[in-house]
């Protein structure tokens, strides 16, 4: 298998480093501050894979590689109606991918570092709170900071800082996103 840990259980991973595919968690998993994971598979997985599990991380350095595809080698993903609550942490990609891809799952962004070589947070379905943090891309990138195509993310707080070719939040098909201030943008906004 291709992934450094697989958790069907209750895990806790409270310091160390793994370079390899990393954690795919199906079962209850935190990560705590002193942790750093190395995606070194360009080919597919993350750095941690959320597949209908609870995850919380409270902290750490989570590192993508230069990916072959736009759907793998992100730093996060939840997929499967799996629940993710980020309250820190440094997430990057460095090429074609979104730091963050949330397929069907939840997530909750009370803080952290995001930055993405495509984009940052994409959201195909399922749904995202960004409560906090900061959502960054490098000033050349033509990406998004916030993407969500059929999926719903509500912004009550953050900072977002795109590149120079970029939209800061995009929605597309059946997407939305809901700012602070009540504001809805759907596609074509």
């Amino acid at each position: 298998h291709k992934y450094a840990v697989d958790n069907y259980g209750t895990v806790t991973i409270k310091n160390g480093t793994i370079e390899a595919r990393g954690v795919q968690n199906f079962g209850t998993l935190v990560i705590e501050e002193g942790v750093v994971i190395k995606a070194l598979d360009s080919n597919g997985g993350a750095c941690v894979w959320n597949e209908n599990g609870t995850l919380v991380i409270n902290g750490g350095t989570f590192s993508a590689p230069a990916s072959n595809t736009e759907t793998s080698g992100a730093a996060l993903v939840a997929n499967t109606n799996g629940k993710v609550v980020i309250n820190g942490g440094t997430f990057t990609t460095q090429s074609r991918v979104y730091a963050i891809n949330n397929y069907s799952g939840e997530i909750e962004i009370n803080g952290g570092n995001f930055t993405g070589a495509r984009g940052v947070l994409a959201v195909s379905a399922g749904k995202a709170t960004v409560n906090g943090g900061s959502f960054n891309l490098p000033a050349d990138a033509a990406a998004y900071c916030v993407y969500s195509n059929n999926g719903a993310v509500t912004i009550k707080g953050g900072t977002f800082n795109g590149g120079a070719h970029t939209y800061c939040v995009e929605s597309t098909g059946k997407g939305t996103i809901t700012l602070a201030d009540g504001t809805v943008l759907s596609a074509g906004n």
